[in-house]
């Protein structure tokens, strides 16, 4: 019988091509479990395309042996020291801070526990197929790949790797999670190895050679690291559609915990929204986590009475006669001057999100409608000497406090946002957007925040996230459960509305679009709910 070939070329939104070869031809197809090495120095890249593209450059050094292991992205370091018969396992987090109001920058080192064995840092992929090889700087590379679909969601992984004495190092590696019904591609991860070196150096893995000071390492505070819910298939199941979805890969000892966690709040879920409430929540990037590992989600602090913002300009009288020249419906989106919603990422830093929105979208208003996406990410580097904490917090009117005295740059000159704590490169910009001052709306007066909206632009708020703000999908957001409880996270309202009778606020969150609706929240205006017209903030351009 004559030889055939067959390809099939699969043609992504991400510009490469997967080319998937059947022939009869010879060809190694068995199955390969792959085998990293116990001991290795990489450099690399780490690319995720999903709501946004965030690009983050890594180093990385394990050793087996020493039972240690570290990982910087950019300015940010991270050692990890397994636990021992003597002693519990510890992770160390050095990064660059501002000390003083003149950008003078320091190192900061922190520590939390650390319970595994070792951040062995590549991933565990199980059973790949060969499919072929290729040439790849003088190596002979391997090409491996998988495939798993559970009903409507798939997984593709590609693997291009080396055998070299004895394991398999790693050039790159793929993964790409689509939705069969719709034929779109929902993420894609995309992992670059180079330099590899087969041989560390112990001190390279020694937090004491580090020029941060770790003897007295402070605790991390507040870090730590789509589918119908009308169905009638198991909580078994559901979990692995929630792992192929989202690209969770557990180690061994931990599936069990995060099934039980993720089952729980699936559970609260589907209860909820039998009760046909206002809103409904759904199972998103959050579900396999607890309350206190989420606790990065809620990055802003009460406001210090030693800042003195600009009062309101109107009166109560003033302003409820002004807002009957309102419309019923208003929606700064529609203007034009809204950047687009943004992701976080596990990082504490919704307090720049929100400054950088408000900011932008007053500029841009200013600006005759030119959107401008300022930079989160320098003031996450740079704003430390205004008690700002990067991704471990901070509060919104420091955040305008220093903006006023150094401005801002726009993100394509700054870099882009990598959800760390670098360096500040501030001095390095050609312009720099300052704000001569910042208002704060009058308390727990929806007029006020109406007018605030329609005559300033976007407004930076603090709300109180509830368990169930987390996981809310669609609808107008009231939940009991915020009354009497502090603000903790930052977000910007940028329009109102009226929904039988009910006025929201359209607020744009920092959680990436695939939260809420393209992430955005509708958050009812009654009862000033989840305290978002308690201290509210504009930006005076």
């Amino acid at each position: 019988m004559s030889s055939y070939i067959l390809t099939f070329c699969v043609l992504f939104i991400v510009n490469f091509t997967w080319c998937f070869r059947l022939e009869n031809k010879d060809r190694d197809t068995r199955e390969h479990k792959i085998k990293w090495p116990t001991e290795f120095y990489l450099k690399g890249e780490e690319i995720k395309m999903k709501d946004s593209t965030l690009e983050k450059p890594f180093e990385m050094w394990y050793s087996a042996s020493l039972k240690r292991s570290r990982v910087d992205h950019g300015a940010e370091k991270r050692y990890y020291y397994a636990p021992t018969d003597e002693n519990d396992g510890t992770m160390y987090l050095i990064h660059p801070v501002t000390i003083d109001h003149d950008l003078t920058t320091g190192l900061s080192c922190s520590e939390d526990v650390y319970d595994k064995r070792g951040a062995l840092l590549l991933p565990r992929l199980g059973k790949l197929q060969h499919v072929g090889n290729k040439t790849i700087d003088d190596h002979v590379v391997e090409i491996l790949r998988s495939s798993k679909t559970i009903k409507d969601m798939k997984m593709n992984i590609e693997a291009l790797v080396y055998w070299q004495d004895g394991y398999h190092i790693p050039v790159r590696i793929t993964i790409q999670q689509y939705t069969n019904s719709r034929g779109s591609l929902d993420s894609v991860t995309i992992s670059n190895y180079y330099n590899f070196k087969s041989k560390v150096d112990p001190s390279d893995l020694d937090v004491e050679n580090e020029e941060a000071d770790c003897s007295n390492a402070t605790a991390i505070e507040g870090r730590s690291n789509y589918w119908d819910l009308n169905y009638n298939r198991t909580r078994d199941l559901a979990f692995k559609r929630f792992q192929n979805y989202h690209n969770v890969l557990y180690d061994v000892g931990e599936y069990e915990m995060r099934k039980a966690i993720f089952q729980d709040n699936l559970d609260k879920i589907i209860e909820h929204n039998k009760k046909n409430l206002s809103y409904k929540m759904e199972i998103n990037q959050f579900a396999d986590k607890t309350e206190e590992e989420l606790k990065y989600l809620s990055g802003t602090w009460m406001s210090r009475d030693d800042h003195v913002p600009l009062p309101f300009p109107y009166t109560e009288a003033e302003i409820d006669e002004m807002v009957q020249a309102l419309p019923d419906d208003f929606d700064l989106r529609l203007e034009g001057v809204i950047s687009p919603v943004k992701n976080q990422d596990n990082c504490g830093s919704c307090w720049a999100f929100c400054s950088a929105a408000s900011i932008g979208g007053s500029l841009a208003r200013r600006n005759g409608g030119r959107d401008l996406a300022l930079s989160e990410q320098s003031l996450i580097d740079c704003a430390w000497a205004y008690n700002l904490m990067g991704c471990d917090g901070g509060a919104v009117d420091d955040a305008m406090q220093y903006v006023m005295q150094h401005g801002i740059p726009v993100e394509s000159e700054y870099g882009p946002y990598m959800a760390i704590n670098g360096y500040c490169n501030l001095k390095n910009m050609s312009k720099l957007y300052i704000i001569t001052g910042y208002g704060q709306v009058t308390p727990r007066s929806p007029n006020a925040l109406k007018l605030a909206l329609y005559k300033y632009g976007p407004v930076a708020a603090g709300v109180h996230v509830t368990s169930n703000m987390k996981f809310y999908s669609n609808g107008i957001f009231y939940d009991v459960d915020c009354d009497n409880k502090l603000q903790n996270h930052c977000v910007t309202v940028v329009g109102y509305g009226v929904r039988d009778g009910d006025t929201y606020w359209i607020v744009k969150n920092s959680w990436g679009e695939g939260w809420g609706e393209g992430g955005y929240i509708l958050l009812s205006a009654t009862n000033n709910n989840c305290l978002l017209n308690d201290i509210a903030y504009y930006s005076v351009i």
